[in-house]
């Protein structure tokens, strides 16, 4: 078959149902026709979503940790990316979850470049199903899917059940699809439209993206371009120019996923977007040639050669892109450059993106606990300051504290988003614990901050100043109080049970030295003149708040121990792997302020 003749017959192939003459009154959309094609649309759209949900549910967890694990080279980033977007079958939903992943800092932005080319291939194994004539088989998927979410008395049953019913009602809906459409050959306006869009691929490219970004699937926007093509009412070069902006159209989810977040989520979604954009302006010229190869290759059906160069096109756009990886990281950060630093800290990781994947949000929560014992760790280095009466100190203090409850408040808030539902219950122990240390680590400044400020102001106040031998009891204490709370907060940073384990085993070495400290200044109280009892007085205030303090470190430190159970070291080690200069604010500031040159 000569070229000129494949070119007219492709053109024109899709029209062979007869068009009204001139003259001659065509069809009308009518209301049943309007009300089929919504309702077959909510139908398939609400498969995808029972589909979808619960698979991310049953597979949620394992999915994650394959995330995390299998990203070291860009190749094995983008065979995580597919597989993930295979199981979970929507692209949207990878891309989502990748840049809630950088967010948190479980990946870095390089390491997501390859997972997000790895979804865009991922995501075209459910338009490859849907493309096969399964429709006689959507009842029976109900049914049995019906059967085991209502008999089934466990869990992971239900929401299988659930994936059968999803699946079901999508080749339901596209049957109600294409028996609505079926009408619309007979209106000329209909027709007449999407013929002259093979005229103006560039207009079918934006079609393609508004659609998808509205119903928030390339999936659907395939399936209803299958029934299109079933029912010869659009040109088969229209229709590739749609599934190159429905692959356009996917990015916008994650897009709006990012808002609000740190610039590094953004700059994930960015890349997302970048790299669908530079594949699409490389196929775009291409297309009436993409589609004579799709329709050589596929000749038995239009509709397997739409979903064969949906596939063609993605792995292709990888395959050329993927050398390029690191360029894609770099030109996101030039697009999207790091905000001009606040001097408050912030929380940085709480992405609520990831709240319906728990073990991924208590990730997040924890690397901000994490940053939130940096800043206790730094008030506790004030202590000796201000019982040396230094106002400038008592003001960073109050400061810290603020810094501290924001911490707190933000991650209590953030975990209470998380549906208890989702949780086995392993999950819901490690959620108490991460409450439990939030509270601990709150406490702990609570008592660095108020009640060594009023001592700090009442020794300004009287003109008080301790003798030298108490100040050296003072400060030998804090030193003890110091190398413990060192300990805690490797163990926290780290993921270290046995530092944490270790800081609990000195709990006698801290208790004789403040048992001491709190008999001398009852003997100071005793025997010494009157006019120095107010500064006795606050030599045991100060014993007091060293005495809360360790109690609070050493709750903190049980609770560390525990999280090592929880695989908190193995996140916490990755996302040290996986920093980059795109990541390591928080990180840097925590650094800084536990290491007194710095300051």
């Amino acid at each position: 078959m000569s070229a000129d003749r494949r070119r007219a017959l492709r053109r024109h192939q899709t029209f062979s149902a007869r068009r009204p003459r001139r003259g001659e009154r065509g069809g009308s959309v009518d209301a049943v026709m309007i009300i089929g094609l919504i309702g077959g649309l909510a139908l398939f759209l609400l498969g995808l979503d029972l589909l979808c949900d619960n698979i991310k549910r049953a597979a949620g967890a394992a999915l994650r940790n394959l995330i995390r694990r299998s990203t070291s080279t860009p190749l094995r980033g983008v065979a995580t990316g597919f597989a993930s977007t295979a199981v979970l079958q929507s692209s949207s939903i990878t891309s989502v979850l990748i840049v809630g992943f950088v967010s948190a800092g479980i990946l870095s932005l390089k390491q997501s470049v390859g997972v997000i080319m790895g979804a865009n291939i991922g995501c075209t194994i459910m338009p490859q199903l849907i493309a096969f004539n399964l429709g006689h088989y959507a009842l029976a998927g109900v049914a049995i899917g019906y059967a085991m979410r209502r008999l089934s008395k466990r869990r992971r049953a239900r929401q299988w059940g659930n994936v059968l019913l999803g699946m079901g009602l999508i080749f339901m809906g596209l049957g109600m699809l294409s028996s609505s459409m079926a009408p619309l050959r007979d209106v000329p306006e209909f027709t007449n439209f999407l013929l002259g869009l093979g005229d103006h691929y560039l207009l079918a490219v934006l079609i393609g993206l508004c659609f998808t970004a509205v119903v928030n699937s390339s999936a659907a926007t395939l399936g209803i371009l299958l029934v299109l093509l079933q029912q010869n009412l659009i040109p088969f070069p229209t229709a590739v120019a749609m599934v190159i902006g429905a692959n356009i159209g996917t990015c916008i989810t994650a897009l709006l996923a990012s808002m609000g977040q740190s610039r590094v989520a953004l700059r994930a979604a960015l890349v997302h977007l970048l790299f669908n954009c530079i594949g699409a302006s490389l196929a775009f010229p291409f297309i009436a040639l993409l589609s004579d190869i799709s329709l050589l290759l596929s000749p038995e059906s239009s509709g397997r050669a739409l979903v064969n160069a949906h596939t063609g096109l993605n792995i292709a756009w990888t395959l050329l892109l993927l050398p390029f990886a690191g360029g894609l990281a770099r030109l996101s950060v030039w697009i999207v450059p790091e905000r001009k630093r606040s001097s408050n800290a912030q929380p940085q990781h709480l992405d609520p993106t990831l709240l319906t994947y728990p073990d991924a949000a208590f990730d997040a929560a924890y690397r901000d606990i994490v940053n939130m014992g940096s800043v206790v760790e730094r008030m506790t280095n004030r202590m000796l300051g201000l019982l040396n009466g230094d106002e400038r100190l008592a003001r960073s203090q109050g400061q810290d504290e603020a810094i501290v409850d924001h911490f707190h408040v933000s991650i209590l808030e953030y975990l209470g988003g998380v549906e208890p539902q989702l949780l086995d219950e392993i999950q819901l122990k490690r959620l108490n614990d991460l409450i439990a240390l939030s509270n601990a680590l709150e406490s702990a400044a609570d008592e660095l901050s108020d009640p060594s400020i009023r001592v700090c102001e009442k020794l300004n106040d009287g003109g008080y100043r301790f003798h030298q031998s108490v100040r050296q009891q003072l400060q030998e204490s804090i030193n003890t109080l110091a190398s413990v709370q060192q300990l805690v907060f490797n163990g926290l940073r780290h993921g270290d049970a046995q530092s944490a384990l270790q800081a609990r085993s000195q709990r006698r070495d801290v208790k004789q030295q403040l048992n001491q400290l709190s008999q001398d200044a009852e003997q100071h109280l005793t025997s010494q003149p009157d006019q120095l009892a107010p500064l006795y007085r606050l030599e045991a205030q100060v014993v007091n708040i060293l005495r809360s303090h360790h109690a609070s470190l050493r709750r903190a430190a049980k609770l560390i121990a525990k999280q090592r159970a929880y695989g908190s070291q193995e996140a916490t080690s990755s996302a040290t792997a996986a920093t980059s200069d795109t990541t390591h604010f928080v990180h840097r500031r925590s650094r800084q302020a536990s290491d007194p040159a710095a300051r």
